[in-house]
Formats: C-alpha cells, structure tokens, sequence
C-alpha cells in the first residue's frame, strides 16, 4: 500500500520577485528586437531633400508623427533615425515606420521614409512614406526636392 503524498508548492517572495522580474526582461527584450529590423531596411522607401537645416527638420518630425496619428516609438540623434508605429484598427494590425534623417549640407536636409506593414500579408495597411513627406513639406512651409 504505497502512497504517495504531494506537498503543495509554495515560493518564497525573494523567488517569486525573481521570476517576475526574469518573466519582464525578457519580454522586454523581446519587444526591441522589431527595433533591429526597422533599422536594417535603410535600402528601400521614399526620400526628399528640404531647403531646411537639420536640427529644423529633425524636430519637426515628431510633429509630422502626431499629426498624421503615428505613435513615436523610438529615436536615436546619434544613428539620425525616428521609428513609429501605426495604430491597429479592425483591418489592419498596423505600420512600422522608419525615417532616416541625414545633413547634406548647412542648408539641406534629406529625409528617408520606409513604411513596412506589421504583418505581410495586411493589405489594408497604409503606406506612409509619401504621407511623412508631404505632411513633412507642409509643416516646414518649403517645397521638397525629390530625391
């Protein structure tokens, strides 16, 4: 007659702080990785070059996003580029936006937009390249020269 008995499992709270904490790094590190891919398609999208210079154009971008509804989700002045988001809605799951922002003289500025739906086969995902620009172009009150 063997039986045996199973004592509950019980954490400390020492433990159980640990696995939470271990569970938000990770997930964390996850949600940065989408960051890398953004970065790496610099190859692709629409650019233009503003009569502007750069710090003008570099802070008139995060304006550009919140006027047209995007979410900033990261920047770097350092690397020169902004990434936001485009929001969900009941057709699509979103936008991932990068603008690379680059000095070509004391004057001029050139502007890179690559738009890239969340999932590839989202097509009622907008395109934001063109949108980032003209609205870009309005809110410096200039004319852009395409690039």
């Amino acid at each position: 007659d063997l039986m045996i008995q199973l004592k509950p499992f019980t954490c400390r709270p020492a433990t159980t702080f640990i696995l939470y904490l271990l569970c938000a790094v990770v997930f964390t590190v996850q949600g940065c990785a989408p960051t890398l891919t953004w970065v790496k398609d610099e190859n692709e999208g629409a650019s233009a070059i503003y009569p502007m210079p750069f710090k003008v154009v570099w802070d008139t971008i995060p304006v550009t996003f919140k006027e047209l509804g995007l979410v900033k989700v990261d920047e770097d002045k350092n690397k020169k580029f902004f990434l936001a988001q485009g929001k969900m809605s009941l057709l699509s799951h979103g936008e991932k936006v990068s603008v690379f922002v680059e000095k070509v003289d004391e004057t001029n500025t050139k502007v890179k937009v690559i738009s890239k739906r969340t999932l590839r086969s989202d097509t009622a995902a907008n395109n934001w390249e063109e949108p980032i620009l003209d609205k870009l172009n309005e809110l410096l009150g200039t004319s852009r020269l395409d690039n």
